[in-house]
């Protein structure tokens, strides 16, 4: 993230993609656990740079994943990534994100007796709230319930209702939001709405094109 100054963004929110051989667009989310941990550690690296002192860096995450045969507590592996990039934890939120009336159901590759088929990861989520200053009194701390919707535009989009709620509680007017894995900028759309400015990433041209066409249309209506 070159392009982006030393200490010049306000809030960085995102949720990276969990290495399930998911493919978006031309691209096959399929690396080693190695390759896997070192791109998180790089862009969580940058983060890091990039956010100012008093600033907020949340990650919306499952609690944890398997894929190819490897049980991972992705959760806490992003945890550990953060810490060591002078981060520290200031709070979480649990989300369970495919419920019916708050109780489990099966979800991505999940079969119907609730065993595994393959790559998976868990209904629970982790909302984690990290800071480069340190609380003398964490974050409150709830269990949520926002069930996940498809998209037509994205094969895993960023959930609006989990977007909001995180808005709701910490963005302010004015500031310079981030997200390294923008996909189809559905936290870019709520940020400009709100009067921020937005700074996205995405490898993939279609999603880019989608996510370009959304927040100009956007800058168009305002």
């Amino acid at each position: 993230m070159k392009e982006i100054k030393d200490k010049s963004i306000d809030f960085i929110f995102t949720s990276p993609p969990y290495n399930l051989e998911t493919k978006y667009d031309g691209f096959k989310d399929s690396l080693s656990f190695k390759d896997y941990k070192k791109m998180l550690s790089k862009i969580i690296c940058e983060c890091s740079r990039v956010i100012k002192n008093n600033s907020l860096f949340i990650v919306e995450v499952a609690d944890s994943v398997i894929f190819k045969n490897k049980y991972v507590l992705l959760a806490g592996l992003i945890q550990s990534i953060c810490l060591k990039n002078s981060f520290f934890l200031a709070g979480r939120y649990i989300n369970f994100i495919n419920t019916n009336h708050k109780v489990e159901i099966p979800d991505h590759n999940i079969k119907k007796d609730f065993s595994n088929n393959g790559n998976a990861h868990s209904n629970c989520h982790q909302i984690l709230i990290f800071s480069k200053t340190k609380f003398k009194i964490k974050l409150k701390e709830e269990i949520i319930y926002f069930n996940y919707k498809e998209s037509k535009d994205h094969n895993c989009p960023f959930p609006k209702d989990t977007v909001n709620f995180v808005l709701d509680k910490y963005y302010h007017k004015n500031f310079n939001v981030l997200d390294p894995f923008m996909g189809v900028a559905i936290l870019g759309e709520e940020v400009i709405k709100r009067k921020g400015d937005f700074y996205g990433y995405e490898i993939s041209k279609i999603y880019y094109t989608t996510a370009l066409q959304k927040l100009e249309s956007i800058f168009i209506k305002n």
